[in-house]
C-alpha cells in the first residue's frame, strides 16, 4: 500500500507519469534498459517494528517503520564526462524532494521524511542515485 502511493506521488512530478516503477532491489533497477532522458523506482522496502503492547488477552498494537528507496535514473549522451547527467539528476532530486518531504503515502502512514541518499553508479552517459525514506504507521486489532 506504501509503495503504491508513493508511486502515485512520483507520477505528479511534470513528465514522470510514465517513468515510475516499483523493483525488488537496485540491480533489478539498472537492468531495466529503457531509452528514457530519466526514470523513477520504488525499491529496498523494508520494514521494522517496535514491540507490540498488549491491552487485556485479545488486543494488541504494534508501532511500524517502513523503510524504502528511490533509485533515480539520468542519461545524457550529449556529454561524455557525466557533468550533464549529474546536473540532471539534482534537478531531478529536487523534485522528488519537493513531491515527497511531508506527504502521508497511504491512510493510516506518517509523513514521509528523507533519511539518505548516495551515488550508487556513474556509468556516462548514465547515473544513479539511491535515496532513502521512511514512514510509519500503527497497527492495531481494537
Amino acid at each position: 500500500m506504501i509503495l503504491t502511493g508513493v508511486q502515485a506521488l512520483l507520477r505528479e512530478i511534470p513528465g514522470m507519469d510514465r517513468a515510475v516503477g516499483i523493483a525488488a532491489t537496485v540491480e533489478d533497477c539498472q537492468a531495466e534498459q529503457n531509452n528514457l532522458p530519466r526514470h523513477l523506482w520504488i525499491c529496498e522496502a523494508q520494514g521494522t517494528a517496535e514491540p507490540s503492547e498488549i491491552a487485556g488477552s485479545q488486543f494488541m498494537r504494534q508501532c511500524r517503520e517502513q523503510r524504502f528507496s528511490i533509485a533515480a535514473m539520468v542519461q545524457d549522451s550529449t556529454d561524455r564526462t557525466g557533468a550533464a547527467a549529474l546536473e540532471q539528476m539534482e534537478i531531478l532530486l529536487d523534485l522528488v524532494y519537493a513531491r515527497l518531504l511531508g506527504q502521508t503515502p497511504a491512510d493510516g502512514y506518517d509523513p514521509l521524511q528523507y533519511v539518505a541518499d548516495k551515488c550508487v553508479l556513474r556509468a556516462p552517459p548514465k547515473l544513479y542515485w539511491l535515496v532513502q525514506f521512511q514512514s510509519g504507521n500503527t497497527l492495531q486489532n481494537w
